[in-house]
């Protein structure tokens, strides 16, 4: 008797915890995402156990409208590039994910610990209205996976460029910038100009006078060492920068100038820098500075 009192018992709880499930997922608010109410994407994943074995995605509501933040596989956080994207690409990457049900993922986090040195990803999304989709998995991967992340990569990975500059059509490379304050000649330039089929570069150091501006013949090396750091820290992007702090009295600033054949970047600015600035100055200071060591 107090056995079919105990299985009754039993029963009546798995109909209530039962029930409770079924309501829950029945009532459960379910996220819609539109190309209008996402605030936030973050999607990556990796590749191996190299260096920078890792691609990520990166997309956020900016006031200028949707960014991308890209960093592909083998290349460094450092050289990751951000893209504008469109209305309508936005609305295809949104109406894509929504194709493959991406928020069912909600709650996926599944590892095989039976697999050393496997891959992984992360995902999260986070709407308008405060609502968030996050999956993670190693060596497990959620429904449509790979559907996914071939949108991923076809969409935003392809939106990676960098653009390539010709070192034989350079002509001209400036880079200045001030450490702030009143001081007199607190100025560093570094210049590089092609003077009949020769590469002379100016430098002037910070407290020097104009007077006392170095001028040294370089060769193709410098201009290779040059472009590697345009290339590694997207400076391409730059063109067109020009903010300024006016509410900042005797603050820093920079310019940059780059002429190659038809191409040219132009940014400058006063208390304001662009994506990676301060590694750029730190390389192209070094740089400068050996020359005349």
């Amino acid at each position: 008797m107090k056995n079919k009192v105990f299985a009754i018992i039993i029963l009546i709880i798995l109909i209530i915890v039962l029930t409770s499930v079924i309501i829950f997922y029945l009532t459960r608010k379910k996220i819609v995402l539109t190309k209008d109410n996402i605030n936030h994407i973050h999607f990556s994943y990796s590749t191996g156990n190299m260096m920078y074995a890792n691609v990520s995605y990166d997309i956020d509501l900016k006031k200028e409208g949707y960014v991308a933040t890209i960093k592909p596989n083998g290349v460094s956080d450092e050289a990751a590039k951000k893209v504008n994207i469109d209305k309508k690409t936005m609305e295809e990457l949104v109406d894509k994910l929504n194709k493959y049900n991406i928020t069912s993922w909600n709650g996926f986090k599944k590892s095989d610990k039976n697999v050393l040195d496997g891959n992984s990803f992360s995902l999260s999304i986070e709407t308008k209205n405060g609502e968030w989709v996050e999956a993670s998995g190693y060596m497990m991967w959620p429904k449509n996976y790979s559907e996914v992340k071939g949108v991923f990569d076809s969409m935003i990975g392809d939106l990676y460029k960098v653009k390539e500059f010709n070192v034989d059509e350079f002509k001209s490379m400036t880079f200045s910038y001030t450490n702030g304050g009143d001081v007199a000649n607190s100025q560093e330039i570094y210049e590089v100009e092609k003077k009949d089929d020769k590469y002379i570069a100016k430098i002037k150091e910070k407290f020097k006078t104009e007077d006392e501006i170095i001028e040294i013949e370089v060769d193709k090396n410098t201009l290779y060492n040059i472009f590697r750091i345009i290339d590694t820290y997207n400076v391409a992007s730059w063109d067109g920068f020009s903010e300024h702090d006016s509410n900042v009295l005797d603050g820093e600033s920079f310019c940059f100038s780059l002429y190659v054949g038809d191409d040219k970047i132009n940014a400058s600015g006063y208390m304001s820098w662009p994506d990676n600035y301060g590694k750029v100055q730190t390389e192209f200071t070094e740089l400068f500075h050996s020359l005349y060591e």
